[in-house]
């Protein structure tokens, strides 16, 4: 059988277009595909970074004090939302003024804040820095808190307190560990005002300053500051940064014996504990009450801090229970 010749010029047509769709097809699809890989990069690359906080006041070393991620974390949105939209209701009630919550889950780095822009005045709250300023000044000076004080003189005050509990007794004398007991586990302002007539002041600014927070005025009546900078004292605490492990830990334990049970602690069940301090400020015009505390549930640990504005007190702490129990059914569920 004879075979068909094929005209050469046939090829000379055929070579040069089958050549140019296999450039074309080439071009297309390793183009496409860098896009593709461009895009997946992107989509899976983290979108928030962290945030470190450390001391910068040594030569050799940079202690690290708390780490978190740059900004709110997905995850813990619900709860935002949850605990914002209480917030809305207890003000259209009348109860609040204003109100700001910080939550933070730690192991991650995650938190959420609602109104971190409001200042408040921490009252009591501020006697955790003062906490730590003696347990520093001790570290310095070891056996500083078995030094005894007196209490020979009733102290002239013009604070009044709504939540009272144990108290110094007038004429006994007690070391500066017993006082520091009074204070954080009784909120005593007995105790907290003859400790503050025998503590160092460069040190407790140095408490301040060395979190970057502006140095305090020993002379002014209080201290404003945001929910997310004082969450900061806490956060240091449980992170052993501007303590020893060993004083960290009894700092914690003095704060898990806080005897006040009206705010964060009535949102919990029995079987969580808490390290945890209240503070109450404000006039005859607007009450201030603040708690904040690291609740340990199981493995899970987070801190949490309320602050408020309104017109009463007793009504303020349900606000700050129903936020705690809100956090942590949220948390646990």
């Amino acid at each position: 059988m004879l075979k068909k010749k094929v005209p050469v010029y046939y090829f000379l047509i055929i070579i040069p277009l089958f050549s140019l769709a296999m450039y074309f097809g080439c071009y297309y699809y390793f183009n496409n595909k860098e896009v593709s890989d461009v895009a997946e990069f992107k989509s899976t690359a983290p979108t928030c970074g962290v945030t470190v906080k450390r001391l910068t006041d040594y030569k050799y070393i940079q202690p690290l004090v708390n780490y978190e991620k740059s900004c709110e974390a997905e995850s813990l949105q619900p709860v935002r939302q949850e605990m914002e939209q209480t917030i809305e209701n207890y003000k259209q009630s009348g109860v609040l003024s204003t109100a700001s919550v910080y939550l933070r889950v730690f192991g991650q780095g995650d938190w959420v804040c609602i109104n971190d822009a409001e200042n408040y005045r921490p009252g009591s709250l501020l006697k955790v820095p003062e906490l730590i300023t003696f347990l520093r000044w001790n570290e310095k000076h070891p056996g500083y808190l078995n030094k005894v004080l007196t209490y020979s003189q009733p102290f002239i005050s013009n604070k009044h307190t709504n939540f009272n509990s144990k108290s110094i007794e007038l004429g006994k004398s007690y070391t500066i560990r017993e006082l520091l007991k009074y204070m954080i586990e009784y909120s005593d302002n007995n105790a907290t005002i003859l400790l503050n007539n025998n503590m160092d002041a460069k040190e407790f600014k140095n408490t301040f300053t060395e979190l970057g927070f502006k140095e305090p005025d020993m002379a002014a009546s209080d201290y404003p500051i945001n929910i997310k900078d004082y969450s900061l004292f806490f956060a240091s605490l449980y992170n052993a940064g501007l303590l020893t492990i060993d004083d960290s830990e009894f700092a914690m334990e003095l704060l898990s014996h806080s005897d006040f049970k009206d705010g964060l602690v009535g949102g919990l069940p029995d079987s969580a504990s808490i390290s945890h301090k209240f503070g109450e400020a404000g006039d005859d015009n607007m009450h201030e009450l603040h708690e904040c505390g690291i609740i340990y549930s199981g493995n899970k640990r987070y801190e949490i801090t309320v602050m408020t504005k309104g017109k009463d007190f007793s009504k303020l702490s349900d606000v700050i229970k129903n936020i705690s129990k809100i956090a942590y059914n949220k948390l646990n569920g």
